[in-house]
């Protein structure tokens, strides 16, 4: 290959890299939307008894967790769960991704 079409190969990749890195922290900054009780049953067209039911079906600090003695869930895992309830593979898939975005588990 010819060292200008490395050249050139090497800018573009370079310039690809930059759009990603931008990308992504736009991405990291947007806190995922949390919701309360109320918010999750309305999401999920459910009564509070079957929430307190599916519950046991999520990771408590990852789909939901305490908030004192408030419930709060990631309506964005919730959203998922609906839609790959069939499909827990796909659903952990958002699970990882949701848990990479935690600024807890950012590299420094």
């Amino acid at each position: 290959m010819s060292n200008e079409i490395t050249q050139s190969l090497i800018s573009t990749l370079q310039q690809l890299n930059s759009t990603l890195e931008r990308i992504e922290k736009k991405l990291d900054g947007q806190p995922s939307e949390v919701l309360n009780s109320e918010e999750a049953c309305e999401l999920l067209r459910v009564s509070r008894a079957t929430l307190d039911r599916r519950m046991k079906d999520w990771i408590r600090g990852v789909h939901w967790w305490k908030d004192g003695s408030n419930l709060r869930f990631d309506r964005a895992l919730l959203q998922d769960w609906m839609l790959n309830r069939e499909d827990p593979l796909a659903h952990q898939r958002a699970i990882e991704l949701r848990q990479k975005q935690k600024l807890s588990n950012k590299k420094r």
